[in-house]
Formats: C-alpha cells, sequence, structure tokens
C-alpha cells in the first residue's frame, strides 16, 4: 500500500520504485517482463525445462490431480475389434456410471487391433467430452492398432506396456490395400 511504502522509504529500505501498473490498469505481467523486473529468475516452455533449471528431477514438478475426495476408479476393458456393438457397450457402460457419479478416473485397458475407423471416432469424441472432473488413462497391454490409436491418444494420459504396440495397420475394415 502507499503507506506501507511510505514507511519503508522513511526506514531506508527502498532503494528503488517502479510503476508497473497505473490504477484501474489490468494487473497483467508477462514472464519475460516479471524477469526484467527481477521477480522471476527462470523462463522455461515446459516442466522439463523448468525442472532442468532448478535442479529437480522432472517429476517434482508434476501437479497432484488427486481430487479433494480421492480416487473413484472405473477400468474398462476393450478388447478384439471395434465395432457398433463394443463402442455402445463402452458408452453404456460409461453413462451408467455417470449417472451414479461413482467414478472420477476412467481407465480404459486396450488390446485391440481396431475395427471400424468411424466407430473409434465416435468413441474417441465421447472420451473428448467427457465432463473435465473425469480423469482419463488409457493403457495399452498389447496393441491399440490403427484406428483404435485413436481411442488411447484422445485420453489425459497413455501408458503403454515397454513391448506394446500403437497405432499402423490393424483390422480396420475402412483400410484399402497400400494405406
Amino acid at each position: 500500500t502507499q503507506a506501507e511504502l511510505q514507511k519503508l522509504s522513511e526506514q531506508g529500505q527502498v532503494t528503488k520504485q517502479d510503476t508497473f501498473f497505473q490504477p484501474g490498469d489490468p494487473h497483467l505481467l508477462s514472464g519475460q517482463a516479471m524477469r526484467d523486473a527481477g521477480f522471476v529468475t527462470h523462463l522455461a516452455d515446459s516442466r522439463r525445462a523448468l525442472a532442468s533449471a532448478l535442479e529437480l528431477p522432472p517429476g517434482a514438478l508434476t501437479p497432484d490431480l488427486t481430487p479433494e475426495d480421492g480416487w473413484k476408479p472405473l477400468r474398462i476393458d476393450l478388447t478384439g475389434p471395434i465395432h457398433k456393438q463394443s463402442v455402445n457397450w463402452v458408452l453404456t457402460t460409461l453413462e451408467e456410471h455417470k449417472r451414479r457419479k461413482d467414478f472420477n478416473l476412467l481407465l480404459l485397458s486396450l488390446d485391440t487391433g481396431g475395427g471400424d475407423l468411424n466407430e473409434s471416432q465416435r468413441l474417441a469424441e465421447h472420451l473428448a467430452n467427457l465432463d473435465d472432473k473425469i480423469y482419463t488413462v488409457a493403457y495399452v497391454n498389447r496393441e491399440a492398432l490403427s484406428d483404435a490409436a485413436l481411442v488411447a491418444l484422445v485420453c489425459d494420459e497413455l501408458v503403454m506396456h515397454p513391448d506394446a504396440n500403437l497405432g499402423g495397420r490393424g483390422e480396420g475394415k475402412n483400410l484399402r490395400d497400400g494405406d
């Protein structure tokens, strides 16, 4: 405040005074402006770069995503070809659990060679449009080939077994020779 500034000045504790904002101006500073003013010591374009600059392990800057009431997981296994019936089953299962409000973490376990591109797109779009309070993780144990990769990649997080395969040719009925 102005009174605090006056008191610090009288005590000789103010060496320099800069005005960043005029009354009524929006209070917004860029990272570079904060660095120029001495408020910030590092600028980084990623968490990994920031961890490196601060000499921290990369995992130290991972945000805690745990909801206040803890994780309530739901696991859905999608195995075999992706087709209308399998996607309808997944969507019906999700809607039942959403009505009960009994999950906030969806673990989608995928082991599929893909199938119908349109159905994979329909499932991927549904997953992408889930409530922000539902965190999605795709786990690929063996494979999520062809169009199944869309489903895996739309999730908030993708975890794969070291020997698993993602994308490439699969069982997709919409593929033509040479695609």
